[in-house]
């Protein structure tokens, strides 16, 4: 007994230091990457709320009207475990679409800390595992460094939340108000957020604000006075994905541990363990993903309120006051097709990616097709299309290829910045047709070649990132194949000549040569 006793101390003893080593190398190592800030971090916000806004620093307030704001935060640069955030807030007026409120600020953030670089002590975001307690901050959205105060909780869409208070007094915010310059512009507010304590995510905030000119250190006049909260749609978003966080944070911060405390002694828990690691990291993937297409939708319905807040006014105006002149009810009529073109372009941009239509094939020229998108888009005068090689027909749907090409020249005229030479090399082969559109533009980013296909990846300020990924769509409908190439920028379509299970049979000869 005493034998076996001691025959079983060494196995036992490795098996401990093992399993406390890959605990240890887990919670010190591992688990702080799962927890850090990423490369990629984006994250947006909406607000409405009500604003009051002077014409001129010693003007009066303007009647209130309806206000929209967005957040816009996301990692510019990385030097190490240093990011820099870039954060933008811009608000605008639902009626008019006027920018009343524009700033762009730039942060240092410890990646693993959350701490600003350049602030000694002060918070820029909240870590997991909020405690009811008071934080110092320089939140981004308060605008100066102020004490967050622990206030109690609250529940948000079936969360907990911890809620916090700050008051800011004298915070010079005349960056953001440039048509006030060169007076100084002092801004008192008071911020209320709301956090969900297990992963440190903002659901919630609000924020009310009293802006005036200063003088000598004398308040003078008010220039801007009104409050804000974070939209409905915008705070459920951010519930949802916080939802699917919480549910890996348990996993890694207690299934893991256990399983490594209590199956380690098998190899094949080691390989098990990696394998949970991998789904959950693609799984997390998808999260962010759902979590980007509810970004998008935010972006689309922000772009639609514009529009529709314009409809809304005319109708509005029309039925108060009738226009007097034909001219005065025609520009009526006007406002409302422009806003309707503006929402029906937003949304067709959308459903072309979403919902693919069943094919109506032809057998065509790819000449007349190029022809027929060089009419439809906006080419520039220093811009000019040529076309080279043997130009055959192909079966094909005229209008998806003509959406595929349009979608490509338009792009490659952004590139150039409207100027520049697009050369089209059509090789004509046996079985298929290959179709090379180069332009003379700068080149797309060694990091972004693998990306540029992906649904909602962009590189532009404005745009849903669908773009190359409805042209990827298009391609692989006609059973063909669509890739990339740099210096110069070069996308290379393969089309089949006869689409493959459809033959020759059923399909129609165009009578568009």
């Amino acid at each position: 007994m005493a034998s076996l006793e001691n025959s079983l101390v060494k196995p036992i003893s490795i098996v401990c230091i093992l399993g406390v080593t890959t605990l240890a190398v887990w919670t010190f190592v591992l688990l702080p990457e799962f927890e850090k800030m990423p490369h990629d971090f984006e994250f947006y916000m909406e607000y409405i709320g009500e604003d009051q806004v002077a014409e001129s620093a010693n003007g009066e307030l303007s009647e209130p009207f309806r206000l929209i704001e967005v957040l816009h935060q996301k990692v510019t640069n990385v030097d190490g475990n240093i990011l820099t955030v870039s954060s933008n807030i811009e608000g605008q007026r639902a009626d008019t679409g006027e920018v009343v409120f524009d700033l762009t600020n730039e942060f240092l953030v410890d990646k693993y800390s959350m701490m600003h670089a350049d602030m000694d002590g002060l918070l820029f975001a909240f870590k997991e595992g909020v405690e009811k307690r008071n934080y110092d901050f320089f939140h981004p959205l308060v605008f100066d460094e102020a004490t967050l105060i622990y206030q109690g909780t609250d529940i948000i869409h079936g969360l907990e939340v911890y809620v916090f208070t700050a008051e800011n007094k004298n915070n010079d915010v005349s960056e953001a108000f440039p048509q006030y310059s060169p007076h100084t512009i002092h801004s008192d507010t008071k911020s209320t957020l709301w956090v969900e304590p297990i992963t440190g995510d903002l659901l919630r905030f609000e924020k009310h604000w009293d802006d005036y000119t200063i003088e000598e250190g004398v308040r003078v006049n008010t220039v801007e006075i009104g409050w804000k909260k974070t939209s409905e749609f915008s705070e459920f978003i951010l519930s949802q994905t916080t939802k699917s966080r919480i549910d890996y944070e348990n996993l890694y911060h207690y299934t893991i541990p256990i399983m490594i405390l209590g199956f380690y002694p098998s190899v094949g828990v080691v390989l098990i363990l990696r394998k949970r690691l991998a789904d959950a990291k693609t799984e997390i993937m998808k999260q962010e993903k759902l979590a980007t297409i509810g970004h998008l939708s935010a972006r689309v319905a922000h772009d639609l309120r514009n529009p529709l807040s314009v409809i809304m006014n005319v109708t509005d105006l029309d039925t108060k006051v009738p226009a007097k002149t034909p001219e005065q009810s025609e520009k009526r009529k006007e406002m409302i097709v422009r806003a309707c073109e503006r929402m029906s372009h937003q949304i067709n941009r959308v459903m072309d990616f979403v919902k693919l239509k069943p094919l109506e094939l032809e057998i065509g020229s790819v000449k007349t097709i190029f022809d027929s998108v060089v009419h439809s888009i906006v080419v520039p005068e220093d811009v000019k299309i040529i076309y080279k090689g043997d130009i055959p027909e192909i079966c094909c749907d005229p209008k998806v290829m003509e959406a595929l090409f349009a979608n490509l020249f338009s792009n490659s005229i952004q590139a150039m910045e409207k100027k520049g030479v697009i050369t089209v090399n059509v090789i004509n082969e046996k079985n298929k047709v290959i179709i090379n559109v180069q332009d003379q533009g700068p080149g797309i980013q060694k990091q972004n070649i693998d990306k540029i296909f992906e649904p909602l990846f962009t590189t532009k300020q404005e745009g849903t990132g669908l773009g190359l990924a409805s042209c990827k769509n298009m391609v692989e409908q006609h059973g063909g194949t669509i890739s990339v190439t740099n210096n110069p920028t070069t996308f290379t379509i393969t089309l089949p000549k006869i689409i493959p299970l459809v033959g020759e049979k059923n399909v129609r000869k165009s009578n568009r040569n």
